[in-house]
């Protein structure tokens, strides 16, 4: 799903991600599909989709063991999740939030 969401070729050969478009091409071009995408375990991987994020506008906050993304239209809310803690790791928060942010978005284009 983030890997769509940043333009990740989703139809990448069994041997490498070799079509991708996305700002992540120069990590993924020579990773093996069998690796997987280490969007849940690596800040080089997630930070990207984060600066995608804001740059339609959205606020997204990474305070602390918190993180936080809020879309506002106009002055009003109309998604809000936060997520972390002592016992979320931070780059699981980020990692949670931007995932619940492309369900959204996802969920808005149906």
């Amino acid at each position: 799903m983030i890997a769509e969401f940043i333009g990740v070729d989703l139809n990448f050969s069994d041997k490498v991600y070799k079509q991708s478009k996305s700002t992540l091409k120069d990590i993924i071009d020579n990773r093996y599909k069998t690796n997987g995408l280490l969007f849940n375990e690596s800040w080089d991987w997630l930070m990207p989709v984060v600066a995608k994020i804001e740059s339609l506008k959205v606020t997204f906050s990474i305070i602390g063991m918190f993180s936080q993304v809020i879309v506002w239209e106009g002055s009003e809310i109309v998604f809000a999740k936060t997520y972390g803690g002592l016992e979320v790791p931070k780059i699981e928060a980020v990692y949670l939030c931007v995932v619940a942010f492309i369900d959204w978005v996802n969920s808005k284009h149906l």
